[in-house]
């Protein structure tokens, strides 16, 4: 104050820390500046991408076929004629074959079982014998009508005679040279001359009815012993045919009714299988015509459509090849078309086989017994249908779900869009989208980079 100088101000706490604050602001800000700068200013390092490795994969070399497309199915093999046997009249039974049992094969007319006939045979003695009498009677009526007609000539004649007799009588009498009893007894003998003439005029006319009377019971007593004939050779029943026997009842001693079923035959020499295919496939490689016939090829066939039928066994080993050994193949026909329903889109056909033995396995001894196709057997059936015309068949793994298929071209991997003309279990064939000669991937990829390197690795 001596001085006339103002007093310096003295710096307070809060002061001196806005003072530190900025201070640190501006040491973080030309830090950060100078990072930057020298970042800047560093010299740039080229990187190099390392080569990617080729990816091993499996191909297969398409090649153009033309197949027949096949269509399959499933189906039990079941017998079509099967004859129940049953008894004609009621009788009992005494004789049955031993061989009647479930399972039996008993051949074409060879003898079931036989009913007893006694009381048929006195029908048919009593039923000939009433013949042979209205038939001696009919002879006997044609010797008396003959005799008839003669002795009606002699009435007529007589007749004649006593009419003119009458006459002259008659004329005496108005002359007054005769009697009225001689008139009456003139009269009287005409009288008796025409009744003779009439009775045996009216015996002759009524020959034709009486005779044809006596022959219609003849006839009526022919048929009825050709219904006694009838089931007299019914009493012994035979098998119509060569088969297997399905069920049996009939007992040695037993008393049947008309009717009642005695025994049930199946006849194996053909078999039906019924087969279920999608409508859209039988549709299109079947061609069936609207009158029923099927078509095997692009013009109608004469005959039905080839099949190839496997059995399926408990192993699910179904399907045959000649390194499996397996002989249970055979073959047969395209039947018919069994029904067709229009809400789930299927149609069942019928598959018939008329020769069930098959051939023995191609890799197998020549000496191994031939396969039987039996009723009740569980089969898939190959039906030929048209024929597929320059397809490329490939394994249904290699299809993706886009319809697309990886190709290896020049060492790289191409994907190309195809077009499918059948899907047939494991196999796709494929109409167009491929070239012939194109190594088809076949290997799982996951999901591939278009373009990426791949090494083949099987021939």
């Amino acid at each position: 104050g001596k001085t006339g100088m103002p007093e310096a101000p003295i710096p307070t706490h809060q002061g001196l820390l806005k003072y530190w604050k900025w201070i640190s602001i501006f040491l973080v800000l030309t830090g950060i500046t100078g990072f930057a700068a020298m970042m800047h200013l560093r010299p740039e390092v080229e990187t190099i991408e390392p080569i990617p490795e080729a990816v091993p994969v499996r191909v297969i070399r398409a090649v153009p076929l033309s197949l027949p497309a096949l269509i399959t199915g499933f189906g039990q093999a079941m017998v079509v004629d099967q004859v129940v046997l049953s008894a004609r009249i009621d009788a009992s039974l005494v004789q049955v074959n031993p061989k009647l049992e479930p399972g039996e094969i008993l051949n074409r007319g060879e003898q079931i079982c036989r009913l007893d006939d006694r009381a048929l045979r006195h029908r048919e003695n009593q039923i000939r014998a009433r013949i042979n009498q209205l038939e001696n009677r009919t002879q006997e009526m044609r010797i008396t009508h003959e005799a008839d007609l003669s002795r009606l000539e002699i009435a007529r004649k007589d007749l004649d005679l006593a009419r003119d007799g009458y006459r002259r009588v008659a004329a005496l009498h108005h002359r007054k040279f005769s009697t009225r009893l001689s008139l009456d007894a003139a009269a009287m003998a005409l009288n008796r001359a025409q009744d003779a003439q009439l009775r045996l005029d009216g015996r002759t006319r009524a020959f034709s009815a009486a005779l044809n009377q006596v022959q219609a019971r003849i006839r009526e007593n022919r048929a009825l012993l050709a219904t006694v004939l009838d089931d007299i050779g019914h009493c012994t029943i035979t098998a119509p045919f060569t088969g297997r026997v399905r069920s049996a009842t009939a007992e040695t001693g037993l008393f049947v009714k008309a009717g009642q079923p005695l025994a049930v035959l199946d006849n194996e020499a053909v078999l039906e299988i019924h087969v279920t295919v999608d409508t859209e496939q039988s549709g299109e490689w079947l061609k069936i015509d609207p009158d029923g016939r099927f078509r095997s090829g692009d013009t109608p066939a004469t005959s039905p459509s080839a099949c190839r039928i496997f059995r399926v066994r408990p192993d699910c080993e179904s399907y045959y090849s000649p390194a499996s050994g397996h002989d249970d193949v055979w073959s047969g026909e395209l039947h018919r078309v069994v029904r067709h329903d229009e809400k789930s889109r299927a149609m069942v056909l019928a598959v018939r086989v008329t020769r069930h033995r098959s051939a023995p396995p191609p890799s197998g001894p020549s000496g191994s017994p031939a396969a039987i196709l039996m009723p009740g057997m569980f089969c898939r059936v190959e039906i030929k249908g048209r024929t597929m015309e320059k397809v490329f068949c490939l394994p249904a793994s290699a299809v993706g779900y886009e319809k697309t298929v990886h190709v290896c071209r020049e060492n790289r991997l191409t994907t190309v869009p195809v077009e499918v003309a059948r899907h047939q279990g494991n196999r796709i064939y494929i109409k167009s989208g491929i070239l012939p000669d194109d190594q088809v991937i076949v290997s799982n990829l996951g999901q591939p980079v278009e373009g990426t390197r791949l090494r083949i690795i099987n021939h």
